[in-house]
């Protein structure tokens, strides 16, 4: 059974993260695995920066795009496919292609990692990989709410196959001093809601003392980083992408996740498995996993007063809050361990290739 992997990566977050790690990991199991890369001409950087993520082992295979709608990659593309049996495509680029070149005998798997819909374009990407995903052989959601939400839109043949956690070393935080350090970490775009917690930052520093780390890189950070100045944040450092968040998750108090719009967030499992508490966005898959008083605390979204509140709540309470994050760190880790990701991603292919 071989596999063929495509993708246009993009700046790097938890889409391409998953798809390296998950890819490394079938590759490491000795399956016959394949990974097709979308370079963009515009921003050939990231799929070079990609590639870092790879094993060596990894077979890998270039195919140059040179617009939003590229009819002469998708001769290409239906050149090399020829009569594969299982094409797995990953988000909303890799989705139309794929379906445009795939053959009547193949299997198509498609990977929704979630919405943005921050734009026009991408709006009308997302509409294009409905479409898709309405039609292909197999859906992976990453998360319950995105399950439900899917089968709601009409798609079918949809499966629950929930992202792993990819960090190298995910590191048990250990006993620190109570601080008031706040964290967040990803990507610096409107879906994300860093507007929302700088915002609420400023409510909450009314109050109380605290300082927020923002991890990553974006569209939004200068706009970001000039609200920070005008709502006079001092306390608040932007580092930019970094490769590896483990040191910072051992410095913070609480990662915050401010999001509009999530699926099933990396960071989130990567911050439930290093016993940090999370204080987050009601959105997607985050409400499966944090439970409000427990291992974190949870509002609506695009509110930064509700999210001041859950963050004073928090300093009042982040001694017992911390400790009561640590004790389902185990289980959280067998359960998004990359094996079990593998085990079940196997068995999907199997399925769609037994059916006719």
């Amino acid at each position: 059974m071989k596999t063929i992997h495509l993708f246009a990566p993009g700046p790097i977050g938890g889409a391409e993260k998953v798809v390296s790690s998950g890819v490394n990991e079938l590759v490491r199991q000795a399956c016959d695995t394949e990974l097709w890369i979308i370079r963009e001409a515009r921003n050939p950087r990231w799929a070079e920066e990609f590639t870092k993520l790879l094993d060596a082992a990894v077979k890998t295979r270039f195919f140059e795009s040179s617009g939003a709608l590229d009819f002469s990659l998708i001769q290409k593309l239906r050149a090399a496919l020829g009569e594969h049996q299982l094409l797995h495509t990953h988000a909303f680029k890799a989705a139309f292609y794929g379906h445009a070149v795939k053959s009547s005998t193949t299997k198509h798997v498609h990977t929704h990692h979630g919405q943005t819909a921050h734009t026009l374009k991408v709006r009308l990407y997302e509409r294009i990989e409905l479409y898709v995903m309405k039609r292909a052989d197999q859906v992976h959601a990453v998360s319950t709410a995105m399950e439900k939400d899917l089968r709601a839109k009409g798609v079918r043949h949809l499966e629950l196959v929930e992202n792993p956690l990819v960090m190298q070393a995910s590191k048990i935080r250990t006993p620190r001093p109570v601080g008031s350090s706040f964290l967040y970490v990803g990507r610096l775009s409107h879906e994300k809601g860093v507007d929302v917690l700088l915002k609420a930052l400023q409510l909450t520093q009314k109050d109380f003392t605290c300082s927020l780390t923002i991890v990553g890189d974006g569209s939004e950070r200068k706009n970001l980083e000039a609200l920070a100045q005008s709502l006079d944040l001092k306390e608040t450092t932007f580092l930019g992408f970094q490769t590896s968040v483990t040191d910072f998750f051992q410095q913070a108090d609480a990662l915050v996740m401010p999001s509009r719009r999530e699926g099933l967030p990396l960071t989130l499992i990567e911050a439930l498995c290093s016993g940090l508490p999370v204080i987050a966005s009601r959105v997607g898959g985050i409400p499966d996993f944090v439970t409000s008083g427990k291992n974190g605390l949870l509002c609506e979204p695009d509110d930064p007063a509700a999210l001041a509140q859950q963050l004073g709540a928090f300093l009042k309470d982040r001694e017992r809050i911390s400790l009561e994050a640590r004790p389902h760190m185990e289980r959280l880790t067998e359960r998004f361990s990359l094996e079990a990701w593998t085990k079940r991603t196997l068995a999907l292919y199997k399925s769609v290739l037994s059916h006719s």
